[in-house]
């Protein structure tokens, strides 16, 4: 393959939408694995992964966001547009949309098509959530006390 038609190749994969989820197994522990699924739009990455016990999905930012809470909204299809103040994480980049629901918004995503997030006054994020790769079930062990 030329230069040319490689860098066209990447070009093209890096600015279109992902096409459906990319699952990653790595193992955290000898003989434990951990499974995290990722879903890549322009300006963001949606993940999704076991934390503390329970499927939990985390939109990761290309760009840095400052600490805090920022105000967001996001919609799951034609249903009504959900407004929520999303966590920030250490990281300045990483949001917890659902931090109390987690496990409810799994499911959602996983029988959903399609996922808008704006965070207000910074970017608007479109998932096509409908590839051939579908959101699979987590079976996440439970958390120490």
């Amino acid at each position: 393959m030329n230069r040319r038609a490689l860098v066209i190749l990447l070009s093209a994969t890096i600015t279109s939408p992902a096409f459906g989820w990319e699952i990653h197994r790595f193992e955290v522990l000898p003989g434990r694995t951990a499974i995290v699924a990722q879903l890549s739009s322009v300006g963001a990455t949606l993940y999704v992964g076991c934390i503390k016990g329970e499927a939990t999905p985390i939109l990761k930012l290309d760009k840095d966001v400052g600490p805090g809470r920022i105000p967001v909204t996001y919609r799951l299809d034609d249903g009504p547009i959900v407004q929520r103040y999303a966590m920030v994480g250490h990281e300045a980049c990483y949001l917890w949309i659902w931090p109390l629901d987690a496990g409810e918004a799994v499911e959602r995503l996983r029988n959903a098509s399609r996922l808008t997030v704006h965070v207000l006054g910074y970017l608007t994020v479109d998932f096509d959530l409908s590839g051939p790769r579908e959101l699979p079930q987590f079976r996440c062990a439970p958390f120490p006390v």
